[in-house]
């Protein structure tokens, strides 16, 4: 009945809620696929999270984190894009290396910078961006690159910059 209902549909109940800091973190190396066993670098994630204003395991009182419009500030912000942005730009990353990889499948000989953007946000997570979001991106896209990985990654980067992937 929950899954069924008006309200769990509607287009207002999408992308309404900040992602916290964890979620951020934690969905951004998924699709990375960063991690089959923990290893130090689970670290910087975790201080990640911290500068970010979500110190694991330490909220600030026993009601948690107040969370909502919290989670961004001009400091956070920053943390939160530059975290994002440094695992998608990581083509060592096996996850990283699997979606250019597809995109670049997806995308096949079609140069448009549509249906490069498309693949891209389709891999992201089915990501929908604004109208203004859509007009950056495809200019940034049209930009011709000899570097047809760099230039997927790139626009990874800067997909998650954006507004709508801060978002649930």
């Amino acid at each position: 009945a929950l899954f069924l209902s008006d309200s769990f549909k509607s287009q207002s109940s999408r992308y309404a809620r900040i992602k916290s800091p964890a979620e951020l973190i934690a969905g951004t190396l998924r699709l990375a696929e960063a991690f089959e066993w923990p290893t130090n670098d689970v670290y910087s994630a975790t201080a990640a999270s911290g500068f970010m204003g979500q110190t694991l395991l330490a909220p600030p009182s026993v009601e948690g984190w107040m969370g909502a419009s919290d989670w961004i500030s001009t400091g956070s912000m920053v943390q939160r894009v530059n975290f994002a942005s440094e695992i998608m730009g990581d083509l060592d990353r096996p996850g990283i290396r699997k979606i250019v990889d597809q995109v670049k499948e997806d995308s096949g000989t079609d140069d448009s910078p549509e249906t490069l953007i498309d693949a891209c946000l389709t891999h992201l997570g089915w990501l929908d961006v604004s109208d203004e979001t859509r007009s950056e991106l495809v200019k940034f896209a049209s930009r011709n690159s000899s570097d047809r990985d760099r230039q997927v990654s790139s626009l990874l980067q800067l997909i998650v910059s954006t507004r709508e992937y801060q978002l649930i």
